[in-house]
């Protein structure tokens, strides 16, 4: 009987250790012909794709980096070149999660083995060892990977940085030269009589036209039209300054996840992972959050002086332009009263088109009307 029971203990080790080596053989099987059948031809596919990508890249970089072509739509350029950036950087974080998915199941395939063996001792606690030895094997990669990402994107936002401030103090320059230009032409025109004073004098009974002309025509246009591009040079500032911002603030990120990820590494492998995060990593993570806030005051303080100077020079040119059409509109309205350069019209000419006189009303009043225009537009 002692016999027989040995044997039963026997077989049925036997019977266990031959279903474990089957249960790894099918991981083993399916471990291959998941790489074989997923892993591997996807990894092919985004190779490929970083095949096209390096030469659009290459030449992106190329055109951004001349400084001879005056021409460039810098913020068209940079947009572009962080697209294709992007897109790799999309297509790194592709293959390292298939890298991981992979190690995940060579790392099961492993503790299974370890806990399957019956001639260890203690395979449970052989395979906790091999889990932490994994999470520090995942700690080393993580930092590696963070370090990594930083050099690839260091040469892009370094020169897209540098580009945008070149950009922004350009722009700038010919803001100020159109802002001079504008405010020198407003310079030339003399102070009209105010309208109210203009309406109370006509109320006196006075009925004659302004004896202050209004500028001309074209130059009245040509100040319209400074201001316009003026109003829209200083959104574009405005927009290159938000793009210059971003690109700063992916710049400092990316450098955190990159300080973090080795903070953690190195505070696990001198035994304190399980509180580094609200340890060390909280105080790094403060920093950050003053220096954001700090940067985020200061960039908003910019923006209001920059707003305050616009405005001390937009003002006085929106109330040029709308005292010139108000004084024009003035000039109409003494002309639609009757009023001609030259005093009240004539009865022949202000009176019922049908009726009969020297000429045809409508065209003394126009006549009238041009003369008053002329006399009004007059420049010194």
């Amino acid at each position: 009987s002692k016999n027989d029971w040995a044997t039963a203990t026997r077989l049925e080790e036997e019977y266990k250790q031959q279903e474990s080596r089957i249960r790894q053989q099918e991981s083993s099987r399916k471990h291959q012909e998941y790489c074989q059948t997923f892993l591997d031809p996807a990894k092919e596919h985004i190779l490929a794709a970083f095949a096209e990508l390096h030469p659009l890249y290459a030449e992106l970089e190329r055109i951004l980096e001349d400084d001879d072509n005056l021409e460039l739509d810098v913020v068209r350029a940079v947009r572009a070149l962080e697209e294709v950036s992007d897109l790799m950087e999309q297509g790194m974080t592709e293959l390292e999660n298939m890298e991981d998915d992979r190690r995940n199941r060579e790392f099961e395939l492993q503790r299974q083995i370890i806990t399957d063996d019956t001639s260890r001792s203690d395979p449970w606690g052989d395979a906790t060892k091999l889990e932490n030895q994994k999470k520090l094997s995942d700690l080393e990669i993580k930092a590696e990977r963070a370090g990594q990402k930083v050099d690839r994107r260091n040469p892009f936002l370094v020169l897209a940085v540098r580009k945008m401030m070149e950009a922004i103090v350009g722009v700038d320059r010919d803001k100020e030269m159109l802002a001079s230009a504008t405010q020198d032409l407003l310079a030339r025109i003399p102070d009209a009589i105010p309208l109210d004073q203009e309406e109370t004098r006509a109320a006196a009974g006075d009925k004659a036209p302004s004896k202050v002309p209004l500028p001309s025509k074209p130059l009245y246009n040509q100040i319209s039209e400074a201001h316009s591009s003026l109003l829209s040079i200083n959104t574009m500032c405005n927009d290159m300054r938000e793009v210059l911002k971003s690109l700063q603030r992916k710049h400092v990120y990316e450098g955190r996840l990159r300080d973090m990820a080795q903070l953690e590494l190195s505070e696990t492998r001198q035994g304190r992972g399980d509180n580094w995060y609200f340890g060390p990593g909280s105080t790094m993570r403060q920093e950050g959050e003053k220096e954001d806030e700090a940067g985020e005051r200061a960039f908003e303080q910019e923006r209001s002086e920059r707003r305050a100077a616009m405005d001390n020079v937009s003002a006085p040119i929106s109330s040029f332009l709308t005292r010139y059409k108000d004084r024009e509109m003035a000039v109409l309205r003494k002309l639609a009263g009757g009023m001609t350069a030259n005093g009240p019209m004539s009865p022949s000419s202000s009176g019922d088109p049908t009726a009969g006189g020297s000429g045809d009303a409508h065209t003394a009043a126009l006549t009238a009307m041009q003369k008053m225009l002329q006399q009004q537009q007059q420049t010194q």
